[in-house]
C-alpha cells in the first residue's frame, strides 16, 4: 500500500508565537534571502521547475498558470533556461 503523506497544516500563529507558548524565550525570528542568476546550472534549474509547479497550483487565474507550466516546459519558448532575463529571489522566515 501507498504511503500517504499527512495534510499539511498552516499554525494560527507565527513560528515565533508557537514558540514562546511551547515555553520557550527569547525567541527571534531570522530570514534568509536566497537568490540566483542565470545561467542556471542543473541543480538551480531542477529546484526552479519544483516551486513553479507548486505555485501553479495556487488559486490564481487560469493565463497565469498556463505561463509558470510553461516556464518548466522544455520545449517552450518561456522555459527557465532559455531566458536570461530570468532571476530567482526568495526570502523565507522559519
Amino acid at each position: 500500500m501507498p504511503r500517504i503523506a499527512p495534510a499539511r497544516r498552516r499554525y494560527p500563529h507565527l513560528w515565533s508565537q508557537t514558540l514562546r507558548d511551547a515555553g520557550l524565550r527569547d525567541v527571534q525570528a531570522k530570514s534568509f534571502l536566497d537568490g540566483a542568476n542565470p545561467p542556471f546550472d542543473k541543480v538551480q534549474t531542477e529546484y526552479l521547475r519544483y516551486h513553479l509547479a507548486r505555485k501553479s497550483e495556487w488559486n490564481i487565474p487560469n493565463e497565469d498558470k498556463r505561463t509558470l507550466l510553461d516556464s518548466r516546459d522544455s520545449a517552450s519558448p518561456r522555459y527557465v533556461k532559455s531566458g536570461l532575463d530570468l532571476h530567482y529571489l526568495s526570502v523565507s522566515t522559519p
